[in-house]
């Protein structure tokens, strides 16, 4: 009787083990197939990538910012670069940025520029 309890023991064991490698093998595959789906998809994205670079629009798009060129009867307008500073002006008056605490005082206190 003992020697038909210990043979079981031993068959439930190899078949844990077993189920456990088929299991271990099963995540290895299907891993391997999520890889291989991402890889696919970058190379698909790398085919209409490259297809957009030689189109027409591509090349007028990067010839426009990268030259500052521009097709006939269009002006190219060029704005200066504006300085942001601790105060801006609106209206003509100067408006002075206030810390968080001396807006709340003046908010509270009714103090109004």
């Amino acid at each position: 009787m003992a020697v038909v309890i210990v043979a079981v023991l031993v068959w439930i064991m190899s078949t844990i083990q077993v189920l456990n490698n088929n299991y271990n093998l099963q995540r290895q595959v299907d891993n391997a197939v999520l890889d291989n789906q991402v890889t696919e998809l970058e190379n698909e994205n790398l085919r209409l990538e490259q297809m957009y670079y030689q189109t027409d629009e591509y090349l007028e798009l990067s010839a426009r910012s990268l030259l500052g060129k521009a097709q006939p009867g269009e002006h190219m307008v060029i704005l200066p670069r504006i300085e942001h500073s601790a105060s801006e002006v609106t209206d003509g008056r100067a408006v002075v940025e206030k810390s968080n605490l001396d807006q709340w005082l003046d908010f509270l206190f009714g103090q109004h520029d």
